[in-house]
């Protein structure tokens, strides 16, 4: 059987700002990745996560994700993108790329990259976006 194309990305660790999988990847990292190994242009400028970046996230979001990204309908497909408010915060402040319509290729702190259920991430989604 054919291993699936982010096999090797799975375990890769947590690092915030990170872009390379050799060294770590955050969520952001995780995105780029993931469409640049499916070969879609994603022309996004790198975030600066310097000062209060949690907090900005919504701005930069608000501000690139128009041109790129249009909100998704269902059956959400590979490559959509699950925007999720975690802690409890009021804002989008985490990205994980779907890869089959029920699961995410997802980036935490505690277990690196992993494949996790959309269904676990419910109470945080804030919404899904598709690629335009």
């Amino acid at each position: 059987m054919k291993k699936p194309w982010y096999y090797d990305l799975l375990g890769t660790a947590y690092v915030r700002g990170g872009m390379d999988p050799a060294t770590g990847l955050d969520c952001f990292g995780l995105l780029l990745e993931a469409y640049r190994r499916k070969e879609v242009p994603l022309d996004l400028p790198e975030f600066d996560y310097e000062g209060d970046w949690r907090r900005r996230a919504l701005g930069y979001l608000v501000d690139h994700a128009p041109r790129l990204f249009k909100p998704a309908e269902r059956p959400f497909c590979e490559l959509d993108v699950l925007v999720t408010e975690p802690d409890g915060e009021n804002e989008p402040l985490h990205v994980s790329v779907f890869v089959d319509s029920a699961h995410v290729l997802h980036t935490t702190r505690k277990t690196g990259v992993h494949v996790a259920r959309v269904r676990q991430l419910a109470k945080t989604t804030r919404e899904v976006l598709r690629a335009r």
